[in-house]
């Protein structure tokens, strides 16, 4: 029986209300009225009420509410304020492109520095650059870092101040190495202090001192993080979001770069050409068919993705075994007693992958397992581990 059966209504609705009496959490109405389900648009927006002679539409008979956690409540209401306020700023740091000849320079740049745009990124540029709060987006291969090396460029030329950040370190890496100038992390850039009270130096008092604010794979941007970021941005900045919506979401709550896409509210360019350089890897061409609902190519030919067909659990055991030893081969040569091999995903039987390696190799191989996504029982794994 869930828990649900075994818990009376009266006791939840009790419980809602000491939560929320205590603030832990924040209870709002929604209003079919309201149309987008926001706390906003519900105190906006009430449902009308029935008339006496009428019997209660359908919608009316039940009442829905909406129970966020309160710092959740208030990171969303935050994002949503913040970035109207941005957008309604009169000012703008980058007016001086407003008026230009973008077009012009766009041909400048490809015939002096090789930096050729397709008709897609000089919109996303020039959308970048004349709009307050911008989206670039697009699938793998697209050209978006094309596309932020010519804003960099632009904003370089014309002695403007701008950022590069990330939500993680290893974005932030690539992101430098991509553009070749300095990308931090957002808690880097936001001059987080875990030993002053886990505060963020930067906000609303301290703002950031630039003129564009570019956050690349903003698809793994929380919605607490974003409010922070955006409590840093000055009203006369611009913000750029570039991110691909089907690739790594945020590990913590909020759904940011897709809500801000799906509001309207930001000028949004998608990217849709793949590049040369990316035409010949099938990742690229068969997560554009995946993500159009097609079935991905196989080739024999391919260097970068590949089918192993197996008929049933034994059969993939035996693949990924060989799969593993073959990999490290070629990588490490010889592997001796002191690997590591960790273990991660909900495997169909995670357990005989790990015997059948130790036994493929050495009994005494140390190997790990993701203890969150197999689902195994840990004195199973412990018996298998230090046998």
């Amino acid at each position: 029986m869930c828990i649900r059966d075994r818990v009376a209504p009266d006791l939840v609705a009790q419980g809602i209300e000491s939560l929320a009496a205590d603030y832990t959490v924040r209870v709002e109405p929604l209003s079919p009225a309201a149309g987008n389900g926001s706390p906003e648009g519900a105190v906006d927006s009430p449902a009308p009420e029935a008339s006496a002679d009428e019997p209660p539409a359908p919608h009316l008979l039940q009442e829905e509410r909406a129970i966020y956690l309160a710092p959740f409540y208030y990171g969303e209401i935050g994002v949503a304020n913040r970035l109207r306020a941005l957008l309604r700023a009169e000012e703008s740091n980058l007016a001086f492109f407003q008026d230009a000849n973008l077009d012009r320079v766009f041909d400048h740049l490809a015939a002096q520095e090789g930096l050729a745009l397709n008709a897609g990124q000089r919109l996303a540029v020039g959308t970048a650059l004349t709009n307050k709060v911008a989206v670039l987006t697009g699938g793998p291969g697209t050209g978006k870092t094309t596309a932020t090396r010519t804003i960099i460029r632009l904003l370089e030329s014309r002695g403007f101040r701008y950022a590069l950040a990330a939500p993680t370190g290893r974005a932030a890496k690539r992101l430098a190495e991509a553009t070749g100038r300095e990308a931090r992390t957002i808690h880097r850039l936001l001059e987080f202090k875990p030993r002053q009270g886990f505060q963020f130096q930067r906000n609303e008092d301290n703002p950031l001192e630039l003129d564009m604010l570019i956050v690349d794979e903003a698809s793994m941007l929380d919605l607490l993080l974003a409010n922070h970021l955006l409590k840093a941005v000055p009203p006369g900045s611009h913000l750029l979001l570039v991110g691909d919506v089907d690739q790594l979401p945020s590990v913590g709550a909020g759904n940011v770069l897709r809500d801000i896409i799906d509001s309207g509210v930001a000028a949004v360019v998608c990217l849709t050409e793949i590049f040369r350089q990316a035409e010949g890897s099938l990742i690229v061409e068969n997560a554009h068919r995946i993500n159009r609902g097609e079935m991905p190519l196989f080739s024999r030919q391919a260097t970068d993705f590949f089918l192993f067909p197996a008929t049933d659990s034994e059969q993939a055991a035996d693949l990924v075994v060989d799969l593993l030893k073959q990999a490290f081969r070629d990588r490490y040569g010889s592997v001796e007693d002191d690997a590591v091999i960790k273990i991660t995903g909900a495997a169909d039987r995670p357990l005989e992958l790990i015997r059948r390696y130790k036994n493929e190799r050495n009994p005494t191989v140390a190997v790990t397992v993701d203890l969150l996504t197999t689902g195994i029982d840990v004195p199973e794994i412990l018996s298998l581990i230090h046998i």
